[in-house]
């Protein structure tokens, strides 16, 4: 997210110019963003929910999300274009939107080397399952 908070504005910037040599950068940028967003949201989004509902709670969150935020957006740009009279509009919206899911990645819980919500315990032998549950060996 800070990725595109900072670099939305060059990248747009340099996509106004239309030279290959100027949109080739400027993809770089936005894509190097998205790139490092994807590989943290695909490990992020289902420790959000418990394991009994985490599949059914994940698809239907991410592609209402989804639908609603990505196919507005190029109305919502155009919209933006015309009332602030800049086509650094889409370089704004980008960029606000990062600030929220920076305020967004801020509040969560850390969920590293932990059993995620609703998740059995795990264990590596017998012995430590027997131990878990109380149970003696024999």
């Amino acid at each position: 997210m800070t990725g595109f908070l900072v670099t939305a504005a060059p990248a747009f910037a340099l996509l106004r110019l239309g030279s290959v040599a100027a949109v080739i950068p400027a993809m770089l940028l936005l894509g190097l963003s998205h790139v490092c967003l994807l590989g943290s949201m695909s490990a992020t989004l289902p420790a959000l929910f418990p394991t009994d509902i985490r599949y059914g709670s994940l698809a239907v969150g991410y592609n209402i999300s989804t639908a609603v935020f990505g196919g507005t957006t190029p109305a919502v740009i155009e919209s933006l274009v015309k009332g602030l009279g800049t086509p650094m509009a889409a370089a704004y919206y980008t960029m606000a939107f990062a600030v929220i899911g920076i305020v967004a990645v801020r509040h969560l819980e850390e969920t590293a080397r932990r059993p995620l919500k609703g998740s059995p315990p795990a264990v590596a032998t017998q012995e430590e399952a027997r131990e878990l549950t109380g149970q003696r060996s024999g």
